[in-house]
């Protein structure tokens, strides 16, 4: 389980970024490095939620945020912390940046976010509203 957080942690630190390698886990079928940050991401979400769901955390939708290569050549890096909530339907809604290193890098991750979906979130039987908080990494890579 550690070598699989592990894995995850250095394709997070690398940046967001589109797939262009296979992985697998020890025992696991092969999955992209998409693939890898949403079960990355789904896990931390998960992790925040008390007490515990009706049926597991489920993420529809997940658009990474894209960073650009004019950001990149300005050296513009930095990490971006949003709080945000997924309502009664499984939308994302009032997205706030909470640190930014950089307003485009904050504009880029909400941007992004905005555009998640999960399966309704219920606990006890009645759909509910959950808040949440993530971190992007945007880090320049040689």
């Amino acid at each position: 389980m550690r070598a699989c957080l592990a894995l995850l942690f250095l394709l997070l630190v690398q940046g967001c970024s589109t797939p262009k390698t296979s992985y697998a886990l020890a025992g696991g079928s092969p999955m992209s490095e998409s693939e890898m940050q949403r079960a990355y991401y789904q896990k931390l979400l998960t992790e925040q939620i008390r007490p515990p769901l009706d049926a597991p955390l489920k993420l529809r939708n997940m658009v990474l945020p894209k960073y650009p290569q004019s950001l990149r050549q300005g050296g513009i890096q930095g990490t971006v912390g949003l709080r945000f909530q997924v309502d009664k339907e499984g939308a994302v809604t009032n997205v706030t940046v909470a640190k930014s290193t950089s307003v485009l890098l904050g504009s880029i991750a909400s941007d992004a976010v905005q555009q998640w979906r999960f399966e309704p979130i219920t606990k006890a039987g009645q759909p509910v509203t959950q808040a949440f908080y993530i971190e992007f990494r945007f880090k320049l890579v040689d």
